[in-house]
């Protein structure tokens, strides 16, 4: 995932052939340009979707990436809790 002012997207590893009940029903959404590496989202979280990546934005901050997008549960308290405005969750499909 790159480091330019696009958003990183958390999938299965075939979103078209997986069955219904293994498709996540959430996708958390990170923009990584916003990211200052708070780890706020990081530690909020009650299912541990998120982990601190290994790539760096421009200004050399570890932005999170979903590691378990499929735990995710919609609630959304990274997004609420976010001072940057940097990640949110969207239904996914």
């Amino acid at each position: 995932m790159g480091s330019g002012l696009g958003a990183t997207q958390a999938l299965t590893e075939d979103p078209e052939t997986d069955p219904p009940e293994r498709r996540p029903k959430f996708r958390v959404v990170v923009i990584p340009e916003r990211c200052k590496e708070c780890g706020l989202c990081i530690h909020v979280c009650p299912k541990n979707v998120l982990e601190k990546g290994a790539e760096a934005n421009t200004r050399g901050y570890r932005y999170p990436v979903p590691a378990r997008p499929d735990d995710c549960v919609g609630c959304r308290l990274c997004e609420f809790n976010c001072p940057d405005f940097a990640i949110y969750v969207v239904p996914a499909g």
